[in-house]
């Protein structure tokens, strides 16, 4: 479906072809698994779950592990295995045939944000919390690697990373946006231009442009070698959430208002897609 203009006419509805019902708190995770055909859920109600996509049941009970919420997941390459992020600070890791924990890793102070697998071969996994770090986790043994990865007393919101894993790109509550280099674990540079919290990071394909959505109600893409601003996209509400289209055309923004919004890569002209009615 091509998007429209605004003001050309009214945008066509969109229904959701299945509603997955179950969960008794915000759903802050959504992975699909091998083969099409399931999908796990993560929640502040402190679960895991799995559905069918074709029937929209539930497979099997909840995961669980406590009552701690869930704010992240990420699959394993392989797509055997989940690392989630809870509000006691701790990464676990899920066997996705059994539902079950293998193995849980401390060392977070404060809820863990976001979780990155780093597909790079070496298994291991990225975290950011709360509590104003970065860490590096191995995989097999479950230990940090090396120390924490902090720059300045920020909360961090978001990571992402590059397209050749080598670098990584964190959003704090700062306002900043900071590249770091994944084998040192150091700021290579810190970008500003945000005045809230930085909630959401992506990079592009080829690595080189970063996109950040914050809750002072703006997305900006950087050039990654400059440092600059390449697009100013003003959403005029608080983002939750901002990505780019497949071909990279187009920027989705999600926040606090009533609708999603549709926005020129190139330009940062809105294009409009309403018919959300509370936040995305």
């Amino acid at each position: 479906m091509s998007l429209l203009a605004v003001g050309t006419e009214k945008t066509r509805g969109i229904s959701p072809r299945r509603k997955f019902e179950g969960h008794a708190g915000r759903v802050t995770g959504v992975v699909h698994l091998p083969g099409g055909q399931r999908i796990v859920t993560c929640s502040w109600d402190g679960s895991l779950r799995m559905w069918n996509l074709k029937s929209g049941e539930q497979i099997g009970k909840d995961w669980r592990d406590g009552e701690n919420g869930v704010h992240a997941i990420t699959l394993s390459p392989d797509g055997k295995q989940l690392v989630s992020g809870s509000d006691d600070g701790a990464m676990r890791l899920w066997d996705i045939d059994t539902g079950k924990v293998i193995t849980k890793w401390t060392g977070h102070m404060r809820p863990v944000i976001s979780v990155r697998w780093n597909r790079d071969g070496r298994q291991r996994i990225m975290t950011c919390s709360h509590d104003g770090s970065l860490r590096m986790w191995n995989l097999k043994s479950g230990e940090q690697i090396g120390k924490d990865w902090r720059d300045e007393e920020s909360g961090v919101y978001a990571i992402t990373l590059s397209p050749d894993r080598k670098q990584l790109v964190s959003g704090g509550s700062d306002g900043a946006v900071r590249l770091w280099d994944i084998d040192t674990g150091k700021v290579i540079t810190k970008w500003m231009g945000h005045t809230e919290i930085v909630v959401s990071v992506r990079w592009n394909g080829d690595g080189g442009r970063v996109l950040s959505g914050s809750r002072d109600g703006t997305a900006r893409v950087w050039d990654v070698k400059s440092g600059e601003i390449i697009v100013a996209i003003e959403a005029e509400t608080s983002l939750y959430s901002a990505i780019y289209s497949p071909d990279e055309t187009m920027i989705s923004t999600g926040g606090s208002g009533e609708c999603i919004k549709i926005f020129d890569a190139k330009t940062g002209k809105l294009i409009d897609l309403k018919g959300h009615t509370t936040n995305v």
